[in-house]
């Protein structure tokens, strides 16, 4: 499987300071379904993207 890197996208590295103010709106997952989900990102690495905007904040990803 081939990645796109954000160096491969001409894109800049951006800091992410935390999630967005609307993210509370989206609950976290619960302990059991977090370490599921970690476990499932470590086996076969993470498929959907952490969206943030410019200012390094998360608008989609908090649980990943």
């Amino acid at each position: 499987m081939t990645v796109a890197t954000i160096e491969h996208l001409g894109m800049e590295r951006i800091e992410i300071v935390g999630p967005h103010p609307y993210a509370d709106r989206f609950p976290m997952l619960p302990a059991d379904e977090l370490r599921r989900l970690a476990e499932d990102i470590r086996e076969n690495g993470q498929r959907s993207p952490i969206m943030v905007n410019l200012d390094g904040l998360i608008l989609d990803g908090s649980n990943r």
